[in-house]
This record gives C-alpha cells, sequence and structure tokens, in this order.
C-alpha cells in the first residue's frame, strides 16, 4: 500500500487529536468521559480500516512504551488503569467503523458504523472492568455495578460524539 503525502498528514493529524482528545475529560468515577471517541471514529472513517486501526495502535504502543498520552498518564502499568480495556477497544472501534463506511453504500452506514464502534469499545471496556476488578484487585462488583459506571455514565456523550463524527465525516472527506 502506498501512502501519499496527505494520507500520512492526516494519519498524524488524527494521531495528534486522539492524543489531545484524552486530555479533554469530564472527570467521572472510575472511567472518565473524553473526546477520543470522536477522533478515534473519524480516524476509522477517514482513513479506512485499514489506516485507521493502525493509527490507533500506534497511539496506544505510543502510550504503553511510556509516553503520557493516555487519560491519566502513560507506561506499561497503565494495563492496571481500570480504563485500559476501553483503550484497547479503540482499536477495534476503529476498524469496525472505518470497515463498515468502506465496504457498505446505505445512506446511514456512518451512523450505524460508529455505533458498532462504541459496541466494541464498550464491551471491551466493561469486560476489561469486570476481570481487573474482580481478578487483579480482588473485589467482586456485580455486572448492573460494571455497566452502571463503565457504560451507563458516558453512554449519552458518547452518542453525541458518534452522530457528531458521522455527521462530521463526510464534510471532512469533501475537505480532503
Amino acid at each position: 500500500m502506498r501512502l501519499h503525502a496527505r494520507k500520512l498528514t492526516l494519519c498524524g493529524m488524527l494521531l495528534t487529536l486522539i492524543i489531545i482528545g484524552a486530555y479533554i475529560k469530564i472527570p467521572i468515577p472510575y472511567v472518565p468521559f473524553t473526546l477520543q471517541f470522536l477522533f478515534i471514529t473519524l480516524a476509522g472513517q477517514l482513513l479506512g480500516w485499514k489506516m485507521g486501526g493502525l493509527v490507533v495502535c500506534v497511539y496506544v504502543t505510543m502510550g504503553l512504551i511510556g509516553l503520557p498520552i493516555f487519560t491519566y498518564g502513560g507506561g506499561i502499568s497503565y494495563v492496571l488503569q481500570p480504563t485500559f480495556g476501553y483503550i484497547v477497544g479503540f482499536i477495534f472501534a476503529a476498524i469496525s467503523s472505518g470497515f463498515i463506511v468502506e465496504k457498505f453504500k446505505f445512506k446511514y452506514r456512518r451512523y450505524v458504523a460508529n455505533f458498532v464502534g462504541m459496541l466494541c469499545m464498550y464491551f471491551c471496556g466493561v469486560v476489561y472492568l469486570y476481570f481487573l476488578y474482580s481478578l487483579c484487585f480482588g473485589q467482586r462488583l456485580g455486572i448492573t455495578y460494571i455497566l452502571e459506571i463503565g457504560v451507563i455514565l458516558q453512554l449519552p456523550g458518547d452518542i453525541i460524539l458518534s452522530l457528531v463524527s458521522a455527521g462530521l465525516a463526510p464534510r471532512l472527506q469533501k475537505m480532503i
């Protein structure tokens, strides 16, 4: 696959926006609300599922090697943070949203793509949150409580980000 300067620049811009999105947050217990999901879905939709997923993988790798680009810092010890499952879910969110936008051509595919990406992110995040608290911290939290702290509090904001991303992506695509 040949990368043109324009696409490479877009990769760098979206990577930067994902990093900035980590610091634009509303503190909520356990899992803060950030703007990262907006830029994750834009990466998938604007770059495609392969490049969008790769950009998010680069973001995760940069954070794990120690750059303080995650919401609460960085480094390999970040895998013990309750939010790390959502970071892993970002990869699947970018890939799934990009895949749906590339492979399907129905009218509302961008909205569907973002909601599928959101489901991927929440699935990874909630499963990781549950196992982290159960296995590592020895706390038996009920699934209802895990869903409350891991989904319900963030869901309204992420729905809005999904809608904004789906509306913004075609306009940005035309500009690019």
